[in-house]
């Protein structure tokens, strides 16, 4: 069963496709040696003929199989095929195997690039229900320094209002902040000072994500 970001890719790339001369396909052959040789190592492999191919020698699906012409290509657990839809010869082949070779390498980018934009909901998510409960200074920053979110006791510490802090850069509402300083230290937990403010500073999701960092601010 393909995950839904997973028939995203597909639909997106099957699309891309329509122009060229060859089309991605699922034949689910799980008892295929060579898709499971894909599966194991992933690499890009292409098969012109399968009753002269090594590994289909002893493949038990062999007088089943229909396929042909076709590169198999891993899709993240699991393998696709690029087939030809007209035309035939080594060119094809070549081409076939080099789009193959981008289309797993963009997968696994793809996949990766959702995962992050999960977590980073996930992460807003978790912070907005936080911050209508805070009766404490607090506020929270993206990983570009940009305010996310702020309490209203913190609005009233700062004497600002909540709609010119939301999407204000932090080094506009802390001017002194030393920002290369924050950069280094905001894996973990660490303190500033900008001013006559102290901030305490903890970072929420992971650090190579779309990690944001929450702030409880007090007078130094």
């Amino acid at each position: 069963m393909r995950t839904e970001t997973e028939m995203e890719w597909l639909q997106r790339f099957t699309h891309m496709l329509a122009p060229f001369p060859y089309t991605i396909r699922e034949l689910h052959l799980s008892s295929c040696k060579i898709e499971q040789k894909v599966r194991e190592t992933g690499i890009v492999i292409t098969l012109k003929d399968k009753t002269n191919h090594h590994l289909c020698q002893n493949c038990s699906i062999q007088a089943d199989c229909t396929v042909t012409t076709a590169t198999m290509f891993p899709f993240h657990d699991q393998v696709l095929y690029l087939v030809p839809t007209s035309g035939e010869g080594d060119e094809l082949e070549r081409q076939m195997e080099s789009m193959a070779r981008l289309l797993s390498s963009s997968a696994d980018t793809y996949m990766e690039k959702k995962r992050l934009e999960r977590e980073n909901l996930s992460v807003k998510n978790e912070i907005r229900s936080l911050f209508e409960f805070l009766d404490q200074p607090y506020l929270a920053v993206d990983q570009h320094h940009v305010v996310q979110e702020v309490s209203s006791p913190l609005c009233a510490l700062l004497n600002r209002r909540r709609s010119d802090l939301m999407g204000e850069w932090i080094g506009e509402v802390f001017p002194d902040l030393d920002l290369n300083k924050w950069d280094s230290q905001r894996k973990g937990q660490f303190k500033m000072i900008s001013g006559k403010w102290e901030l305490r500073c903890r970072p929420v999701g992971s650090p190579e994500g779309s990690s944001a960092v929450l702030i409880h601010v007090t007078e130094a």
